[in-house]
């Protein structure tokens, strides 16, 4: 090996422990406080190789900074809080275990708890954690390769998922939009039933009361469309010629 070669691996060596110093130092602060018999807080400093350093790296990395948008990520810290805060039958979080204790068997009762909920099932709650898992391990797995397992380094790779049922949406037609213009079927009942509701009496019914919600168009008793005549009489200014009636 030559000099420079040597010097080289030193200087990638320390760049990388200036790097780590901060979380290096939190621990060490952590550690000191628990040998001098003080109490840390339970949202202190994760610990080198668990869930929830995976989850820490996953967010301080570009794929989370720079693909996640703001108004995105509480839904991911949400997300990540129902994966790590899951008690398990020895009492630990799993947040608290190591990467590598995290198998395919560990990731399926992972997904079927959160899928059962406290109060119901939440099938789509699971199939975004199964995701976000996926996409964080196989990140942090690129950065720090010798905190996964060989064998199988992303557990979460082929997660069977339960089916949803999907409601299907009736196809848009213009009968059931709010704005449809009345037929002429429709047209006739409503002039009927302003002449059932005048009566004998010769009373004049609003067309607000009877066409109530229809369009201008067919509150007038004419369509919204023109011939090309009319418009381009009304583009040049040509007035029609109306005929008149012969005085009796």
């Amino acid at each position: 090996m030559s000099r420079w070669e040597l010097i080289t691996r030193v200087l990638a060596v320390k760049t990388a422990l200036a790097a780590e110093r901060p979380l290096f130092n939190a621990l060490f602060d952590e550690w000191n406080t628990k040998r001098k018999g003080g109490q840390v807080s339970a949202g202190g400093v994760a610990a080198y190789g668990t869930v929830d350093w995976l989850f820490h790296e996953y967010k301080q990395s570009k794929a989370y900074l720079e693909k996640v948008a703001p108004r995105s990520r509480p839904d991911y810290e949400r997300t990540i809080l129902l994966v790590t805060d899951i008690v398990t039958k020895k009492g630990d979080r799993v947040g608290d275990r190591r990467i590598r204790a995290i198998t395919p068997v560990a990731a399926d009762k992972i997904y079927d708890i959160i899928c059962q909920g406290p109060h119901g099932p939440r099938l789509r709650q699971g199939e975004k954690a199964v995701v976000l898992c996926r996409r964080a391990w196989r990140v942090v797995r690129r950065l720090h390769p010798s905190q996964f397992d060989r064998a199988v380094p992303n557990p979460w790779e082929g997660v069977t998922k339960h089916k949803r049922t999907k409601g299907t949406k009736a196809a848009a037609t213009r009968e059931r939009s709010p704005g449809a213009v009345l037929n002429a079927g429709s047209l006739k009942q409503a002039q009927r039933r302003s002449f059932a509701l005048s009566g004998s009496s010769g009373q004049r019914t609003s067309w607000q009361a009877i066409c109530a919600g229809q369009t201008t168009a067919a509150r007038n008793g004419r369509t919204p469309l023109r011939s090309n005549t009319t418009k381009l009489a009304r583009l040049f200014g040509i007035r029609s010629k109306r005929r008149r009636m012969p005085e009796a």
